[in-house]
């Protein structure tokens, strides 16, 4: 499985803008966890690859989170995430944090591509 095929699993739609912008953090996380101390520097980095600003792009991921945790596969999201979160959506950097960990947590299983 790829990182496409486990957002996609995980009820994150592909159609919405805050999708690209989620792949390239977590895969740009992955590659150097050091991003995940200073997401601005991440989002910084993400959005001049996706032709945004960070702000806009942190909105729009937010919109994507926000959407997928109110109306898709939270039972899957739980897994990834390995606690539940009762009520709550998670941030985008808690989002980012749990794809990244949840990676790191199963070498081999999910491709970074």
């Amino acid at each position: 499985m790829n990182l496409e095929q486990l957002l996609t699993h995980c009820g994150f739609c592909p159609h919405y803008k805050g999708y690209r912008a989620l792949f390239e953090c977590i895969r740009t996380a992955h590659k150097n966890e050091n991003k995940l101390l200073h997401y601005k520097k991440l989002y910084l980095e993400v959005s001049s690859v996706i032709h945004s600003s960070p702000a806009c792009m942190e909105r729009n991921m937010r919109t994507l989170i926000r959407h997928t945790w109110l109306y898709s596969n939270t039972r899957q999201l739980q897994v990834i995430s390995g606690c539940p979160f009762k009520n709550k959506i998670p941030t985008v950097s808690e989002t980012i944090e749990m794809f990244v960990c949840y990676i790191n947590d199963h070498p081999g299983k999910i491709k970074i591509e």
